[in-house]
């Protein structure tokens, strides 16, 4: 296993919304989960915290809205929220980790 680790998951899709004066496009709710080992660790901790801030060399936020079309698969994405630290229970082996909710239109 390599670590850090990151799952993206789609969780919903809400079909014919409005995106500025057109009503055709999708909005795609996605959680991008991200997993460090050793969650018992300062250090997995400490960067964690990298992960988390807005800007920065490690920042998922910067990282994410420096392209906000994702390479041109979609029109536009927003980091809508984050869930802090936390113990993450993946294939039944607890990590620490955390989870990011993006919103992506179609």
């Amino acid at each position: 296993n390599e670590f850090p680790a990151a799952v993206v998951q789609h969780v919903g899709t809400d079909y014919y919304q409005t995106m500025g004066r057109d009503s055709s496009h999708s909005k795609h709710a996605f959680k991008v989960k991200v997993f460090l080992t050793n969650q018992d660790q300062p250090t997995a901790f400490n960067k964690l915290l990298d992960f988390l801030a807005l800007t920065g060399d490690d920042s998922i936020v910067q990282k994410i809205m420096a392209d906000s079309t994702l390479n041109g698969s979609a029109s536009d994405v927003t980091v809508v929220s984050n869930t802090g630290q936390s113990i993450i229970p993946w294939g039944g082996v607890d990590y620490l980790g955390t989870e990011f909710d993006l919103e992506v239109w179609e």
